[in-house]
């Protein structure tokens, strides 16, 4: 009877251990995918916004603050890109305009506006490369926490008159 009995517990052991050591898929992880212009991040093929890292990361204090920071910095860089290619696109339409009427481009006014406009995208980009930094380590501390709680270890221990089965995930 006892043999009956400890053949069944270690079957059933074993189907628990086969079914909790997958309860992670690898396809949880993020994929960074860079190109010349842009950086993408991809979970189960489908690109993520930040806000959406932020859900994902929430259960993960560090990952989360990274991306967080992350997300700050992205915001404050599109607002400064917004301003700044406002004010280039701006001065290229003011020195069209005057090019066309007067045939003359008042240099005061151009290049005040064309040059902030340029500063003010280069800060703007600055921010951008500053967030997708945080972001990046934000990703690689959620893949590694993924992988640590992936790890499933079964013991199984032998008393008198008892078999212990002892499944931490």
């Amino acid at each position: 009877m006892h043999i009956i009995f400890a053949t069944v517990l270690i079957f059933i052991a074993l189907f628990l251990f086969g079914f909790l050591g997958n309860a992670q898929n690898s396809s949880d992880t993020i994929r960074i995918v860079e190109d010349e212009i842009d950086i993408d991040y991809f979970q189960n093929n489908k690109r993520l916004s930040f806000k959406q890292l932020m859900n994902l990361t929430q259960r993960y204090k560090e990952a989360y603050q990274l991306i967080t920071k992350a997300n700050n910095l992205h915001i404050t860089g599109v607002c400064f890109d917004v301003v700044g290619g406002f004010l280039v696109g701006y001065a290229a339409g003011y020195a069209i305009g005057k090019t066309i009427v007067r045939n003359i481009v008042d240099m005061k006014t151009f290049l005040p506006l064309l040059g902030t406009g340029i500063v003010l995208v280069g800060i703007g980009v600055g921010f951008e490369v500053g967030a997708n930094s945080k972001a990046k380590k934000g990703i690689a501390v959620y893949n590694q926490s993924l992988k640590q709680k992936n790890t499933t270890h079964l013991e199984v221990g032998f008393y008198p008159n008892v078999m212990v089965v002892k499944i931490n995930f």
